[in-house]
């Protein structure tokens, strides 16, 4: 497994967040990029 991992960041509401691509549960893998312009809200959990 590859480590998909990048420095902790703060971010402030409003700022704009580095681009990142994550597997879908649907297959295809989905990026940031793809939501340009719209509003969205990314939910991440784990359980370990």
């Amino acid at each position: 497994m590859t480590s998909r991992t990048m420095p902790f960041q703060k971010l402030v509401v409003g700022e704009r967040v580095s681009d990142f691509t994550l597997p879908s549960i649907d297959g295809p893998d989905i990026s940031l990029r793809a939501f340009a312009g719209r509003k969205l809200i990314v939910f991440m959990w784990a359980s370990w």
